[in-house]
């Protein structure tokens, strides 16, 4: 596959943010791009089923690095044009987020463990559940990716009140108010661990919802809080 890539003429050229991990850094990769499209016959017995056209993408970066990512992969997407394989590659630089999204769903909120023989039940516990670990994902990477930004971008003054009161800190930027919720499930902010996970979030999320609620209870009802 690789020999019959390389003799096809370069798409185009472009950068690529590749995310950190572990202990490598975030970086931008320069890489080129590469498309054709090829046939697939049909499996089983010969004659049955239908050949199906499927484009193979190859995206490598321009480096000789260890480290320098070289992706393959067959679509049935429209991949002719350089805006096309863009659009493909897109999709495919989302499949970290994905993947995230389902361990939330298997690992912290243990969706598999669930145990409902109803179809109409099961579907409605399967969309809170899905929100819940959107929730979760998109506070997880808030934490990574708007650190400096003002608290009340995102989160509404009376949270930011709340856990001002439990933590007894101030809370001025997106990362002050997500330690503060980890805080609330035991987290501590160490070399080897500078932000909190989903699973200490999810934790940090239960007990802020309770203390919430509380605080506008003891408000609304005794003028206090």
């Amino acid at each position: 596959m690789i020999e019959v890539l390389k003799q096809l003429p370069i798409l185009g050229s472009g950068r690529i943010k590749i995310p950190r991990k572990a202990k490598v850094e975030e970086r931008i990769a320069e890489v080129n791009y590469y498309a054709t499209s090829v046939k697939i016959p049909p499996s089983g017995n010969v004659g049955k089923g239908r050949i199906l056209e499927m484009q193979v993408i190859w995206v490598k970066e321009q480096s000789d690095s260890k480290d320098a990512i070289e992706w393959i992969f067959l679509t049935t997407l429209s991949g002719q044009t350089l805006e096309d394989v863009l659009k493909c590659v897109k999709f495919y630089t989302y499949r970290w987020i994905i993947e995230r999204f389902h361990y939330i769903l298997k690992q912290t909120l243990f969706i598999e463990a669930i145990q409902i023989d109803d179809f109409t039940r099961l579907n409605n516990v399967l969309q809170i559940y899905s929100v819940i670990a959107w929730h979760l994902l998109w506070l997880y990477r808030l934490g990574h990716l708007e650190l400096t930004n003002l608290a009340t971008d995102y989160f509404d003054e009376q949270s930011i009140e709340v856990l001002e009161v439990v933590t007894k800190k101030k809370i001025r930027t997106v990362d002050q108010f997500i330690k503060a919720i980890a805080q609330l499930a035991g987290f501590e902010q160490s070399r080897q661990q500078r932000n909190p996970g989903e699973k200490t979030l999810y934790l940090g999320m239960i007990r802020f919802f309770a203390l919430y609620k509380g605080y506008i209870a003891a408000k609304t009802f005794y003028a206090t809080g």
